[in-house]
């Protein structure tokens, strides 16, 4: 066989102990898309063996293997994005319950220091009531006497 001459893939298939089924499968791996026979693709084994053809192929490799690469890189940055907002958000919501937290013991240490004022005012009135109501009898039992002793 000359290497400049052309062969169907069939023939080489056929060559390499591979039936038209196997042959098959690998031209269209998608069951959607019509099979394609071993007469529609030709290589010569001259563009076979080109180095312009494989750079082409590798070129075009390169191109989708830099492409899913950026892509795969823009995924990250944007889920790094994310989770350290993500974080941030939790520092901040931790921070604002801490200071919620003092807040409350604040507000707690002042009702409880409000109420026992408010327990020693109740019980200063209470006493000064009593002074008052001795005081008002005390005066009125003078003003009594006084009334007796001015009446003999």
């Amino acid at each position: 066989m000359n290497p400049d001459e052309e062969i169907s893939l069939d023939s080489f298939f056929q060559m390499a102990g591979m039936d038209s089924s196997q042959l098959e499968a690998l031209c269209c791996p998608i069951s959607s898309t019509p099979a394609c026979t071993p007469d529609d693709v030709h290589i010569s084994l001259a563009e076979k063996n080109s180095p312009f053809t494989h750079q082409i192929q590798l070129t075009d490799t390169e191109e989708t293997i830099n492409h899913i690469k950026a892509r795969y890189e823009a995924e990250i940055a944007n889920y790094k994005k994310k989770l350290s907002s993500y974080q941030d958000g939790q520092q901040k919501q931790a921070q604002l319950i801490q200071k919620l937290q003092a807040k409350v013991m604040q507000y707690k240490k002042s009702s409880s220091d409000l109420e026992l004022e408010v327990e020693q005012l109740k019980a200063e009135l209470e006493t000064s009531n009593k002074v008052v109501s001795l005081l008002t009898h005390s005066s009125r039992l003078l003003y009594l006497q006084n009334r007796c002793c001015s009446m003999l």
